[in-house]
Formats: C-alpha cells, sequence, structure tokens
C-alpha cells in the first residue's frame, strides 16, 4: 500500500495557526477551494472529531489552521526520529517502510486527537480539561494531515564513490549521521539479495558481471523507496564505472532530488593495501581484501565531466572526522544540508 504525499487539487488560502503547530517537515495543507460546502459539512458531521477542529460541524466555512508540527521540545528531536527510522531500515534492510511510514504517522495522530476530541465533548470531563484537549484534538489532527503534505525539505541523493579501503563506507555512515538519512550499502545489499549474512564470505558468484549489475539495480530501487517518501539518501558503493554513476544521477533527477557525487581518493596504494589486509584480519560486510587490489583498482574508472554532479572530492587519506567535516561542509554548499540545520528531518 502506498499513499500519495502530493495533491493535484488547487487548495484555499489558511488562517495563520500559532507558531508552535507549525509544521516541522511538510508544507502547510487546507481543505480544497474547490470542495462543495455540503460535501464538507457532510465529512464533518461524520465525526465527532469536527467539533474540536472546528468549534461546530455544521459550520460550512470551517478550516483546519494552516500548518501544523510534531511538537518538539528542541530541533533535534526530529533528527533523533529521522536517525532512528534510517538505522531500522538499514538494520532490517527494510528501505520500502518508508513509503508507508507516513501513513502511520498520519494514522496515529488521528487517533489521539479523536481521543481527545471525545474527551473535549464529554460533559462529565471538567471545563478545563475539556478545553485542554479541545486544543490538544486541533495540533493532533493538523498534525496528521501535515503528513499528507509536501515535505518542507527537498529530498537528495549523495553517492560516494571510490576505490576499495578509500574509506567509502567510514564517510557514508558518518554522513547518515550527519543528514540523519539512510545509507544503502552496496555491500550489504549484495548479501541481502544472496541471502548470507553480514559476516559471511560471498563466492565468485556475487560478482560476475550480471550479478553486479543486478546489485546496483538493487542499491537504486532501495533508494527509490527512500525518494517516494521525499526523504533524503545515501548510497555507498565503488560505483566503479561511469555507467554506474550516471544511473544514481538519473535516479536522482527522475525523482526531483539533489544529487552529489562524492569521490573519495587515497592514492597511496600502501595506505589501501593496509586497510585491506586489516579487514581480511578482522572479518568486513565487505569481500574485497589486500589480494583482490591490483584487479580493482584496474577496473575502476576514474571520476570526470562525463559523471553527474557537482561532484565532490574527498581525501581519504586524511583523519575520518576531517573528511566528514569537509564533505558536510561541500555538501552544504551544493544544497544538501546537514539535519541540524534543516527545516525538518
Amino acid at each position: 500500500m502506498r499513499t500519495s504525499r502530493r495533491s493535484r487539487r488547487s487548495w484555499a488560502t489558511c488562517s495563520t495557526a500559532p507558531a508552535s503547530t507549525t509544521s516541522a517537515r511538510f508544507r502547510p495543507r487546507c481543505w480544497p477551494a474547490s470542495e462543495s460546502d455540503s460535501r464538507r459539512a457532510s465529512r464533518a458531521a461524520r465525526s465527532a472529531t469536527a467539533t474540536a477542529t472546528c468549534g461546530s460541524s455544521t459550520s460550512t466555512s470551517c478550516r483546519p489552521p494552516t500548518a501544523w508540527s510534531r511538537s518538539t521540545a528542541s530541533s533535534s528531536t526530529a533528527d533523533l526520529a529521522a536517525t532512528f527510522l534510517a538505522r531500522f531500515a538499514e538494520a532490517s534492510d527494510d528501505f520500502g517502510l518508508y513509503r508507508l511510514v507516513d501513513f502511520y504517522l498520519s494514522y496515529r495522530a488521528w487517533v489521539r486527537g479523536k481521543v481527545a476530541a471525545f474527551l473535549s465533548a464529554d460533559a462529565a470531563v471538567p471545563a478545563e480539561v475539556r478545553a485542554r484537549k479541545r486544543a490538544e484534538a486541533q495540533r493532533d489532527f493538523g498534525l496528521a494531515r501535515s503528513f499528507s503534505g509536501t515535505p518542507l525539505d527537498r529530498p537528495f541523493v549523495v553517492a560516494v564513490t571510490g576505490v576499495v579501503g578509500s574509506g567509502k563506507s567510514t564517510l557514508a555512515a558518518g554522513l547518515g549521521r550527519e543528514l540523519a538519512a539512510p545509507v544503502v550499502a552496496s555491500d550489504r545489499v549484495r548479501k541481502a539479495i544472496a541471502g548470507l549474512a553480514g559476516s559471511e564470505r560471498g563466492d565468485a558468484s556475487l560478482y560476475t558481471p550480471a550479478a553486479i549489475d543486478r546489485n546496483y539495480r538493487e542499491v537504486l530501487s532501495r533508494a527509490a523507496d527512500v525518494l517516494g517518501s521525499r526523504r533524503g539518501v545515501i548510497l555507498d558503493a565503488t560505483f566503479s564505472s561511469h555507467h554506474f554513476r550516471q544511473e544514481a544521477g538519473a535516479l536522482a533527477r527522475r525523482e526531483g532530488a539533489r544529487f552529489a557525487l562524492i569521490e573519495i581518493r587515497c592514492p597511496d596504494r600502501a595506505v589501501l593495501a593496509a586497510r585491506l589486509l586489516e579487514r581480511r584480519r578482522g572479518g568486513s560486510v565487505s569481500d574485497a581484501t589486500d589480494v583482490d587490489l591490483d584487479r580493482l583498482l584496474s577496473g575502476y574508472e576514474a571520476v570526470d565531466g562525463s559523471d553527474p554532479g557537482p561532484r565532490i572530492v574527498a581525501d581519504g587519506a586524511a583523519a575520518p572526522a576531517a573528511v566528514l567535516a569537509a564533505a558536510v561542509h561541500d555538501l552544504e554548499r551544493a544544497g544538501v544540508t546537514a539535519a541540524r540545520r534543516r527545516l525538518a528531518s
């Protein structure tokens, strides 16, 4: 089941809601201007919740306040929620949940609003409690409605590319935290579609040209699930050919998302070999080790002007914290903002 979060109908101008209820994630929505008064009144009459929202279930001009929000104690609260959702999607390899999450958020807010509305209309409840529940119902109904609106922030695709051992996955994971976005990692996807645990080593059948093509299709399919919710996503893969990078850029264009390509470079072969040797000794979700280094380096097509941009270069030999800070700064210039600075997460 997929819920549409874009409306092609024209929407009426709304009154202004209190600042404390301004939507953190979605653009304000109102009742459709084209909707007839009788239909609007009929809808209101079908639910006791309309009394709490509009003050009168028979009012034909009643409209919910303009914009509503998750009530957050600080700007970081939404970031924490988005981060939890992202890490859960990664751990469960269930990026399809993004296509449904806003429906369930809306549903739960509506249920809470309905309960508050019943209490606000209950003569047995003290007057001060009824007043408080009425305001609570207004907020909850507006919040429920906001999750069917258009997000204020434009979605994004950040593709992190580079040779094996260059630090792609470390950078991608750091960006996942800074952007409060899910990371779709090709190594994890490869193991998932093969039915292997992340720590299990795959055999040569996972690295045939056909298997590699399939893996990239699956990576982009998972990314499309996230973008379908109008959220951003990070891609962690070697993207060894121009073709794969162009496919990632094409996905962003189709979804109306911002795109940025980060190539992390580490020209020192000794550093790459040492990192891959450590991987072979300690185990990793990636199957590539120092034994495969020369073959993998020879098959990597360096990023050039034929690749989609903007293109950002990261120094894979630098300290991970410094690489991450520089990447976040460069992404900001490309229009991809860290979660703590976005309008919402």
